[in-house]
């Protein structure tokens, strides 16, 4: 652990760089988890103890370069060994991405270290130019919704398109690794990409007409628009009854009834229809008739009871 900081510390505070790529190399096998020899029982926990380890205390000593010249929109010191020392810097950056997983993801999303990275393609040197979108390129590939989101959210595509339209119609390596970032995103349809591309940069980039990468991609994105909306118009509309719609949310509205309480108020009625029956009388209470009192008893007539009353919601209800 200690042997670590050190060899970075030489790296980074090197002012010659004779020995640079020795220790490149040496840091490069010291870093990589796949170099870590144990048993495959014990393997995984011991890669997952190393990069805890070098997240915490050695991480932030191999990036203080790169933080300390990428303060603003453009490179503090922009000199040839300031380039080469940020070179190295990336290639072990690059590195990271690719096999650190996780930890460094959350390490470049949270320290937003990807701006930093775009901010030297604003650089006079070629090759740290290259080494930047070299760095894009890596983690545009992995398709990692993490990283998808954190670029459109925070813009990260503006310094590359700069670049791009300040590289103007030279047919370089820098116009090349440009145009083939634009092209993978087009191939792999990676939408979220497309979509921010397209609605924040196609005034820009509409201009440029002796590669069909752009039109491709929105061709690609209306394409997708129109698929959009024929599953909007493809699918039914659910039933609105007794539902508001206000600011794009629906709610019940508080008029309509729900079915607890619809049977709640049709059991109190038919519970008070039944109050109002008179009680069928007693026994004790009805007149004995002998057959002298019947011959001289009015005759009796009988009529049918009245129907029980029956709400309206209720027998709307029933006809229902």
């Amino acid at each position: 652990s200690q042997f670590l900081n050190v060899i970075i510390g030489l790296l980074v505070d090197a002012q010659f760089s004779s020995v640079d790529v020795q220790l490149l190399g040496l840091i490069r096998t010291l870093i990589d988890p796949e170099n870590i020899m144990s048993e495959t029982t014990t393997q995984s926990v011991e890669k997952t103890i190393f990069l805890n380890y070098f997240y915490k205390h050695c991480m932030h000593r191999l990036m203080a370069p790169l933080m300390a010249q990428t303060t603003g929109e453009t490179v503090s010191k922009d000199t040839v060994h300031n380039a080469v020392l940020l070179g190295h810097v990336l290639d072990l950056l690059s590195l990271c991405v690719e096999r650190h997983s996780y930890h460094i993801r959350n390490y470049i999303i949270d320290k937003n270290l990807l701006r930093r990275v775009l901010v030297l393609t604003t650089s006079s040197h070629g090759h740290l130019v290259l080494a930047a979108l070299r760095l894009c390129r890596r983690i545009v590939g992995l398709k990692d919704e993490f990283y998808n989101r954190y670029i459109v959210r925070n813009n990260l595509f503006s310094p590359i398109v700069q670049a791009f339209m300040a590289n103007g119609r030279r047919y370089n390596l820098i116009n090349s690794a440009i145009i083939e970032l634009f092209e993978f995103i087009k191939t792999e349809n990676i939408k979220i990409l497309i979509t921010y591309i397209i609605e924040n940069f196609m005034p820009t980039l509409e201009s440029i007409e002796y590669v069909e990468t752009f039109r491709s991609l929105k061709l690609k994105y209306e394409q997708e628009i129109d698929r959009e909306n024929d599953i909007q118009k493809a699918t039914p509309e659910p039933s609105t009854k007794g539902i508001i719609h206000s600011s794009g949310r629906f709610r019940r509205d508080p008029r309509e009834l729900d079915e607890d309480e619809e049977s709640w108020f049709d059991d109190e009625e038919e519970a008070t229809a039944s109050e109002n029956v008179p009680p069928p009388p007693s026994i004790a209470s009805l007149p004995r008739f002998t057959p002298t009192s019947l011959s001289s008893s009015p005759s009796l007539t009988f009529s049918p009871r009245p129907p029980t009353s029956t709400s309206k919601r209720t027998a709307a209800l029933l006809a229902a």
